[in-house]
């Protein structure tokens, strides 16, 4: 079963590190996917509706994609294995449906850019934390939800609450959260 999602956007750890938060339509429950910076880019040019002078390697291949009409139909962010999320980018051909297997960031840079729906599957949605456990606003032992797209060196300290929401303690440690953990 798979959960529609949204971009709830891009927040930088204590590490500055940017993080892809997506969260469900009820805004109750959010999923960190720690990212790389061109990733980053590329999705908050393309929420921003902004056109870089030159192309960027996601609207190249959507224009190829195009040029063979060819189009992305859904995003789904299908498993977390070994702390790494897994998804798939589901293209469609003149009736002809292909799946393709792609890093969530590049999978999400396409579906801003198409308006494509992104899901995640439900197995993998049941490890989303809830805003107090995401942003630390109150005690407690956090979930195992936290993971990247691609892996990296030890671990990001914390992720840094929204501006408008900033208050003392409102930061938590989440390096707890990257642990390997197996969701296929």
């Amino acid at each position: 079963m798979l959960v529609p999602v949204k971009i709830k956007g891009i927040e930088v750890d204590a590490a500055m590190q940017p993080v892809l938060v997506l969260t469900d339509v009820a805004e109750t429950r959010f999923l960190p996917i720690w990212i790389g910076p061109f990733e980053a880019f590329a999705i908050g040019v393309a929420l921003k509706a902004e056109r870089p002078e030159r192309p960027l390697a996601y609207d190249l291949f959507l224009a190829i994609l195009s040029s063979f009409e060819a189009s992305v139909r859904q995003v789904v962010v299908e498993h977390l294995k070994n702390g790494v999320f897994y998804a798939s980018l589901h293209v469609e051909q003149n009736g002809r449906n292909f799946v393709f297997d792609a890093r969530p960031s590049d999978a999400v840079a396409m579906a801003v850019r198409t308006g494509a729906p992104i899901y995640v599957h439900r197995r993998v949605w049941e490890t989303a934390l809830t805003g107090d456990q995401l942003y630390g606003t109150k005690a407690g032992e956090p979930s195992d939800a936290a993971a990247t797209d691609a892996p990296k060196e030890g671990g990001k300290a914390g992720l840094r609450a929204p501006e408008k929401d900033a208050k003392q303690g409102k930061i938590i440690d989440l390096t707890s959260l990257r642990r390997n953990k197996d969701l296929s």
